[in-house]
C-alpha cells in the first residue's frame, strides 16, 4: 500500500472524520490517570502535535487502512512510542500485551488497570477485525 497524503481524497476525508469524532484530542490523554499524566509529562514536557494513528498497522493490515475503527487520534509523543512498542506514557519499553493494553483503553476510552492476566492483543484484534 502506497503512503498516505494529501492526493489521497479517502485519507483526507478519514482523518477529519477521525478528527471529528475524537473531538480533534489525544485519545490516550484524555484517559490517562493523574498519576500517568504527571509520569507522561516528566518523560514529554512539551506538548505535540495530533496524528491519526493506526492501531493495527496498514503494513501487516492493508484492509484497515481507511476504517475508522482501527483510526485513534493521538499526539505525535503517544503515537510515536507506541509504534515503537514503547511505554506511551513513560517511554520505557513494554511487553506487547502491555502495548495492546494501551490500544484497548484508546479503543474503549477507559482508564482500567493492566491484568496481566487478560489477553489484550486478542480483545483489540477481535473488535477490529470483526
Amino acid at each position: 500500500m502506497s503512503r498516505r497524503d494529501s492526493n489521497d481524497i479517502e485519507w483526507q476525508n478519514v482523518k477529519e472524520r477521525i478528527k471529528k469524532r475524537d473531538k480533534n484530542r489525544c485519545r490516550l490523554c484524555e484517559v490517562m490517570t493523574i498519576k500517568e499524566f504527571l509520569l507522561f509529562q516528566k518523560s514529554n514536557p512539551v506538548g505535540t502535535r495530533l496524528d491519526p494513528a493506526h492501531c493495527l498497522p496498514v503494513s501487516t493490515h492493508p484492509r484497515l487502512c481507511y476504517v475508522d475503527k482501527n483510526i485513534y487520534s493521538l499526539c505525535r509523543t503517544h503515537h510515536t512510542r507506541i509504534d515503537d512498542f514503547i511505554s506511551p506514557i513513560t517511554g520505557n519499553e513494554c511487553s506487547m500485551n502491555r502495548h495492546y493494553w494501551y490500544w484497548w483503553r484508546i479503543i474503549n476510552r477507559s482508564s482500567e488497570d493492566y491484568n496481566k492476566e487478560t489477553d489484550y492483543e486478542e480483545l483489540v484484534k477481535n473488535f477490529l477485525e470483526n
